[in-house]
């Protein structure tokens, strides 16, 4: 607060400590409760060098209603949201897709998913956090799946310059640490505060209106005279209709099957990014509704005062992402800062695209219902992959940037299989009345060998529909290394059962993570790329 009001230039440190002076803040009292008791909610298991950033903001406005720098300030001099950064991973694709816009890119613009994919000559490669091919599909798709592959394609095409350019004319600062014009800019590369993050999404959720998250309303001498108001005016920096269609791709992260499915359950329309950076050395959920920006963040500080990866803990045992405690602590404290608001819609895009994956927040003339596939633990027919029969093959195109609008692309071949859930709950799941079909005597994954397209654990390989899971592709070795041969038991067989719906968006470059910022008051390189 005072490094506010300091630098708003009207105040010197004698002012704010002898001055007598009223100062009025924009903390809500019941939304600073809320948010504490939604970090104290995380599992007692958590370890102690783990920490959480959680700010929310008005974007209409700029005004905080709540901010959570850490647990206790005496035993840790330091703010999680203004001070500490962590690499931002996905939440950075918006700011490409946002590029796109201003260059008048249709969301219906298609690219092939296919994973791992090379650029510049086979000195980047690019895998997709799940390993999976989608087919081609458009860039509403590519961005509530978060597609890695797709949104590389895209930022080669758009230009890393103009991601960087999007993310700093929307509130990122220019000088954030590896905030760069290379490729992978649009993964996440940079590391940025979540105070940062909030005004940037801000500025989406305020229709292209930027405004500056502050937490001093008004300040008054001893005489009760205004001495100082908060900085509420925005600054038009985007165009309305640009927003509106940024603000529908984003809607969809929050749909059923996105990888911000968790926040969707508030009850009112929710947009939002999740992010998990490689290792994951941080994970972020940004959501927002058109009168609330919140932004969550979480890392880990080792030993010798580096950033390390999170160490998994609570029930999700596999690894921690974006989507899992992120995403569930912003939903416990929306539910109760959200408690007696006006339920708002956002603005319609002037163009609602047609979606490869069928599916659309906002309707169109013509509303069709798309079937899905039902989640049962009773004994059900093995499935076979929609448009298959053998073992499938990567969509191909000669081009790979071709606009969907005027050159309809039939849906990806493997869209109809259900994904994972997001947030699993580690059980033994209640086993079929009957045993469903196992394939040959080892269990190899019924009709379709090892797996499928997704080799061992694809479409149903070591456990099919009900079987008892195995060494599913995300289950049994381990996710990406973070837990060798966790065995998945049972559930849906996609993944390899309940050992194998860890995968959260990972932006998969080894090359994303951005150099360490060497601050800190002591002269030690800092916890976690510290601003001071």
């Amino acid at each position: 607060m005072s490094n506010e009001l300091l630098a708003s230039g009207k105040f010197t440190l004698d002012d704010l400590n002898q001055g007598g002076l009223k100062i009025v803040t924009s903390i809500d009292k019941d939304k600073q409760d809320a948010a504490v008791a939604a970090v104290n909610g995380l599992p007692k298991d958590r370890p102690k060098n783990n920490y959480v950033g959680l700010v929310s903001v008005d974007p209409r406005n700029g005004e905080i209603y709540a901010m959570y720098g850490g647990a206790d300030y005496l035993a840790r001099q330091r703010n999680s949201v203004t001070q500490d950064r962590a690499q931002a991973g996905s939440t950075f694709k918006p700011f490409g897709l946002l590029a796109a816009l201003q260059k008048d890119y249709s969301l219906s613009k298609t690219y092939d998913s296919k994973t791992p994919r090379t650029f510049y000559n086979g000195s980047v490669t690019v895998q997709n956090f799940d390993g999976k091919d989608r087919g081609r599909i458009d860039l509403v798709t590519a961005t509530k799946h978060s597609v890695n592959t797709v949104f590389a394609q895209l930022n080669d095409t758009v230009g890393p310059a103009n991601t960087r350019k999007a993310a700093v004319e929307s509130g990122i600062p220019d000088s954030t640490p590896g905030l760069d014009n290379n490729l992978t800019n649009i993964l996440g590369s940079a590391s940025p505060r979540p105070i940062d993050m909030a005004k940037s999404y801000s500025t989406f959720a305020n229709q292209g209106v930027t405004t500056t998250p502050h937490i001093v309303r008004a300040v008054e001498d001893r005489k009760g005279q205004s001495k100082y108001k908060g900085p509420t005016a925005g600054k038009r920096t985007f165009e309305k209709e640009t927003m509106n269609q940024l603000n529908y791709a984003l809607q969809s992260v929050t749909e059923s099957d996105g990888t911000g499915s968790t926040a969707g359950t508030l009850g009112r329309p929710v947009a939002g990014k999740t992010g998990t950076s490689s290792g994951p050395w941080s994970a972020w959920f940004i959501g927002y509704i058109p009168q609330m920006v919140t932004v969550v963040d979480m890392y880990q500080i080792g030993a010798n005062g580096k950033e390390e990866v999170l160490t998994p803990f609570g029930k999700y045992y596999y690894g921690i992402g974006g989507g899992s405690f992120p995403a569930e602590i912003w939903l416990r404290y929306m539910k109760k800062a959200t408690a007696g608001m006006e339920v708002e819609k956002f603005a319609k895009p002037s163009y609602v695209p047609k979606r490869s994956d069928g599916d659309s927040r906002v309707p169109t003339k013509k509303k069709t219902a798309t079937p899905t596939p039902a989640r049962t633990t009773g004994p059900t027919a093995t499935p076979t992959p929609s448009g298959t029969t053998g073992t499938p093959e990567p969509t191909t195109s000669s081009t790979d940037d071709d606009d969907d609008h005027k050159h309809p692309s039939p849906d990806p071949s493997d869209q109809d299989e259900p994904d994972p859930p997001t947030h699993p709950t580690p059980q033994t799941p209640v086993q079929p009345s009957e045993d469903p079909p196992n394939g040959p005597a080892n269990r190899n994954g019924g009709r379709n060998g090892y797996g499928g397209q997704q080799g061992y654990g694809g479409r149903g390989g070591y456990g099919g529909q009900g079987g008892y899971g195995g060494y599913g592709r995300y289950g049994g070795y381990g996710v990406r290394g973070w837990l060798r041969r966790l065995r998945g038991y049972g559930g849906y067989g996609r993944y390899g059962g309940y050992g194998a719906t860890a995968p959260q968006e990972v932006s998969d470059v080894a090359a994303a993570r951005g150099p360490s910022c060497p601050c800190g008051s002591d002269g030690v390189k800092p916890a976690i790329r510290v601003n001071l």
